[in-house]
């Protein structure tokens, strides 16, 4: 299995240069120049090309490019057009706000939705369908909608919790629960698939004639070997958060990756655009490596195969 990792992690080489020269040339051709918005529609042209040549933006793309190259692999990834401050020691100082509201909102709806889930597939028709109107219910509400609800009735109503802002735990909890129902309603979905296709497999059915408990039948055989796909659906909605929810911490007035790149879209900083991107690639490769060694743990046959290679 090491060996198979060593593998997996060789590739990534590759796999980011190609997503850094991609992601450079989209940034690039996005519309609009923040020349012009850092001098000013108005300015005269000694200006305008004095701070083109100032950001290096009177270069050729590949020139560009491989000034960029040459500062990721010095741990660098240049400074905001707008405040100067180094793009990498920003996301070093906001990421630890959005890991926090990443993993609060998963510690909501991974337990939360395994256990709706599964009582979804073995429990009665009316229990499967009061969580499918719920789960139907958590995956048709807008981010934007469901936060601003929450705000209104804890925080506007009741005064129980503040509106918005960065701080400790009533600050975390309405952006971290808003972020957690459509997590919340994906696993509860794929964990009630995933446990009803297997409630008539063969090797269930032969455990009962051997006489195993049902609870042991649940427990062991049916929970662990439904738990492949919801692992997946897990670390793909956990990368995705830890990159940032743009919506939620822009609603709640979170100081996260987020609402970062977002203000970096509105101002077109593309040294902000471009860190807050290949940083997120590179969570999402490590999340995945993670799903991997995760997938490998809770099915031997997975072990035997990545030994095997």
């Amino acid at each position: 299995m090491s060996l198979y990792f060593l593998k997996r992690t060789a590739l990534l080489i590759p796999l980011l240069l190609g997503i850094t020269f991609i992601t450079f040339s989209l940034v690039k051709a996005l519309p609009g120049d923040p020349v012009f918005s850092l001098a000013g529609e108005r300015s005269s042209p000694e200006i305008i090309a004095k701070i083109r040549e100032e950001i290096g933006a009177d270069k050729g793309i590949l020139r560009q490019y491989a000034g960029y190259v040459g500062l990721l692999l010095k741990g660098e990834m240049g400074r905001s057009y707008f405040t100067n401050r180094n793009v990498a020691d920003d996301l070093v100082e906001k990421f630890p706000n959005t890991a926090r509201l990443a993993l609060t909102a998963m510690l909501i709806s991974a337990p939360l939705g395994i256990l709706l889930g599964f009582a979804a597939a073995v429990g009665r028709p009316s229990t499967d369908r009061l969580i499918s109107v719920i789960t139907v219910s958590g995956i048709s509400m807008p981010v934007f909608w469901s936060g601003l609800l929450l705000m209104l009735i804890f925080s506007l109503r009741l005064n129980l919790l503040p509106p918005s802002g960065t701080g400790g735990v009533q600050y975390l909890l309405l952006p971290a629960v808003t972020l957690a129902l459509p997590a919340l309603s994906a696993i509860v979905r794929v964990t009630r698939i995933s446990v009803a296709e297997l409630l008539s497999a063969q090797f269930i059915r032969t455990s009962r004639a051997k006489g195993l408990s049902e609870f042991r039948i649940y427990a062991v055989h049916i929970l662990r070997n439904s738990l492949i796909p919801v692992v997946t659906v897990i670390g793909l909605e956990l990368g995705s958060y830890l990159n940032g929810a743009v919506l939620t911490e822009t609603i709640f007035g979170w100081d996260g990756i987020g609402r970062y790149a977002m203000e970096g879209i509105m101002k077109r900083d593309y040294p902000v655009i471009m860190g807050c991107i290949i940083a997120g690639t590179a969570v999402f490769v490590v999340i995945n490596l993670i799903v991997d060694l995760v997938y490998h743990i809770i099915d031997p046959r997975m072990r035997l195969h990545g030994a095997d290679r």
